[in-house]
């Protein structure tokens, strides 16, 4: 399991999240809060008024 961290996250049936840490990759496992969720998706978001970041999608592992 990776040790990220997370600064924000959306509490919805998925989770989007920007982090700091070694890059995810999607099946990996992460811990928010004592839970473990599995990385959905990773996205590499570009804005005009924002530097380019990394976000992660999770959803509840089974």
């Amino acid at each position: 399991m990776q040790e990220i961290a997370i600064h924000y996250y959306l509490v919805e049936d998925l989770i989007a999240c920007r982090y700091s840490g070694p890059v995810p990759r999607i099946g990996d496992s992460v811990m928010v809060e004592d839970v473990t969720y599995r990385i959905a998706d990773v996205m590499w978001v570009e804005g005009d008024d924002q530097k380019p970041h990394t976000d992660i999608a999770l959803v509840p592992a089974q």
